[in-house]
């Protein structure tokens, strides 16, 4: 499913990026596993790692590098000397400044740590952060990881981890802190909040300083939901909490979320059946109650002719719904996927082939996010591994008109 109809060429790679719509970028010594992020002049600026250090790199709108930012399009940032950087997550603030999270640490080593790091425009440090624009959550013992990261209209910024003791024991944590990088002390118990032992991920700030968690509980689609001051909000699902079983399924989990401009709740996830992934979108009202007008309440998991899941949801500005994934298997078979769907839910057959969008970039191929250009072109960004040469970060732009 690699092409698409002759007649559904409004939604193919876009020729003016790069020439042929996709662009595949590696940096020597690099492992992907980063991220990408629109910048609100057009530009791409992405994060991964190498080594010991992250890197960013910018594209320009057309797809090329940008030879104006860091050295010849690359910026190099020194976190921890002797730790090995984990994960990178790069997120965009309201004011055009980058925060950039994570965790560190070496195989082995009875600690890994979260860090934050934020970077003006150009990539520079914002010295206003932390300490000279870093920051690291320091604990003794246990391996911290990084789900989730969002910032609000006023500049807090949210982030989820977890950290994992031993084998069994393993506390979830909600930090928000202050625009500087001080624990907000107006949330939780000086700035954290310790919601139990849930998976939570996909983060969504919402008016009223009010903040929606998504991911799974008991192997079902979960949404929990937290008041400004950090407590939970009670008016939200049953007692803050809404459950949604897949039927069927041996496991399930929300991967994102968005919200539209009525304040309903768009999800995209995966859903295991017999080990075989699923990809899935699900709607659900502001109070948690699953939506009857989308897919009869339930989620649509209808996908591809192989294993697949979304890693990334985002909706149009008429309300369809585009969410972007990755199909398993070997570099033969794992391409970029996108489908797009309609404000009832189903999918929308007039968009690539029969709701569908496949691209092979020769790696194993997995798309992380999506984003909605002004001009309504998609942009699709993420890993390309097991490649012939290298690890990738990937970025393919579809017309969508």
């Amino acid at each position: 499913m690699n092409s698409l109809n002759s007649h559904q060429n409004n939604n193919a790679p876009d020729p003016t990026f790069d020439n042929d719509g996709k662009v595949l970028y590696n940096i020597p010594g690099t492992t992907t596993f980063g991220s990408s992020i629109l910048q609100t002049d057009g530009k791409i600026l992405s994060v991964t790692r190498a080594g010991e250090r992250l890197v960013l790199v910018r594209h320009l709108d057309t797809g090329v590098v940008d030879s104006l930012f860091g050295d010849q399009g690359i910026k190099y940032i020194d976190l921890v000397p002797g730790q090995f950087i984990l994960q990178a997550s790069i997120t965009l603030q309201p004011d055009g400044k980058a925060v950039i999270a994570g965790s560190f640490g070496n195989s082995g080593e009875p600690v890994h740590k979260a860090y934050l790091i934020r970077v003006l425009p150009e990539g520079e440090f914002d010295v206003t952060f932390g300490t000279n624009g870093r920051l690291i959550f320091e604990q003794q013992s246990g391996l911290e990881q990084l789900h989730g990261l969002a910032i609000q209209d006023d500049r807090k910024i949210v982030l989820v981890s977890a950290i994992t003791y031993g084998f069994d024991i393993r506390t979830v944590f909600i930090r928000r802190l202050c625009d500087n990088g001080e624990p907000d002390i107006n949330f939780g118990t000086y700035g954290v909040v310790k919601p139990g032992n849930i998976y939570i991920g996909p983060t969504l700030t919402l008016a009223l300083g009010r903040l929606l968690f998504a991911g799974s509980l008991n192997n079902k689609l979960m949404f929990t939901r937290y008041l400004e001051n950090g407590e939970i909000d009670t008016h939200f699902g049953d007692a803050g909490v809404a459950i949604i079983p897949v039927e069927g399924s041996s496991a399930a989990g929300i991967t994102d979320i968005a919200q539209q401009s009525d304040g309903k709740i768009v999800a995209s996830g995966v859903a295991y059946f017999e080990s075989e992934g699923r990809p899935l979108v699900i709607r659900i009202h502001p109070d948690g109650k699953p939506d009857n007008a989308f897919y009869g309440g339930k989620p649509n998991m209808e996908g591809y002719d192989r294993a697949a899941l979304h890693f990334a949801v985002a909706i149009q500005s008429d309300n369809k719904v585009v969410a972007a994934g990755s199909s398993f298997g070997d570099s033969e078979r794992s391409n970029f996927t996108l489908m797009r769907y309609l404000e009832n839910g189903n999918v929308d057959s007039t968009f690539g082939n029969d709701g569908r969008i496949m691209t092979d970039l020769g790696g194993i191929d997995m798309a992380r996010r999506i984003h909605i250009q002004n001009d309504g072109k998609l942009l699709v960004t993420g890993d390309v591994i097991a490649h012939l040469n290298g690890s990738h970060v990937g970025m393919v732009r579809y017309l969508n008109t």
